[in-house]
């Protein structure tokens, strides 16, 4: 639940997602019955008072699919009117601005996300970690790791304090070592696809978001 997050521990939170509507072009809620009828949207934008910046996700795997995105950037006057509605939709819910997770990437962008994860799970035919920060002398292919992934932006040119590696709270093992890698290639800081992917009710006994709290005691520097 929205009450559950702990506002000491991010600098931005994106609600994922809106949607584009298919035949208009704008934005709209993706739920109504999550996000208005139980003001999910309302619960969370009020961490804005913490100093934390709450963004509208648009977009993901599943809305990017078909052609509205493509016709949506084809035409001026759909883009027009799409940034019309865009700030009329922060502005009624109360965010501080818009994720476009339109997937595939645009030529320009504050900052990337970069999903260093699901390097393996059950679809192969061999078995291997969620989320490798180097390769495996074993692995079949020597890119499905997050030095390759992450690397690979920046020797293609992309700003390190642009690129914000992402971190499965599903894979506990590699924690800390990937909050140093972070550090240590001079990334603009960290990611996590979700924040109900960590231990937020203290379940298991070491505490409340401990793997966040984890990346926080690096990046941040942090008291154990």
């Amino acid at each position: 639940m929205p009450e559950n997050i702990d506002p000491d521990l991010c600098t931005h939170i994106n609600y994922a997602f809106s949607t584009l509507d298919y035949t208009q072009l704008i934005m709209k809620p993706y739920d109504t019955w999550a996000d208005i009828d139980n003001e999910f949207y309302k619960r969370v934008t009020a961490y804005s008072q913490y100093g934390i910046k709450v963004l509208i996700s648009i977009g993901g795997w599943n809305d990017s699919a078909g052609d509205k995105y493509h016709r949506l950037v084809n035409n001026p006057v759909a883009r027009a009117k799409f940034v019309k509605s865009a700030l009329a939709f922060v502005k009624r819910y109360g965010f501080d601005g818009i994720d476009l997770d339109w997937e595939y990437p645009s030529l320009s962008s504050d900052f990337i996300n970069v999903m260093t994860y699901d390097f393996h799970g059950s679809w192969d035919k061999q078995t291997g970690h969620v989320s490798p920060l180097y390769a495996h002398p074993d692995d079949v292919d020597p890119f499905f790791n997050t030095d390759y992934s992450i690397t690979n932006w920046i020797n293609n040119g992309a700003d390190p304090q642009k690129v914000i590696m992402g971190f499965p709270l599903y894979g506990q093992s590699f924690a800390l070592a990937d909050s140093e890698y972070v550090l240590s290639k001079g990334l603009g800081g960290a990611m996590i696809w979700a924040l109900d992917l960590d231990d937020f009710m203290n379940r298991c006994g070491t505490g409340e978001y401990p793997l966040l709290k984890t990346i926080n005691r690096v990046l941040r520097g942090y008291a154990k």
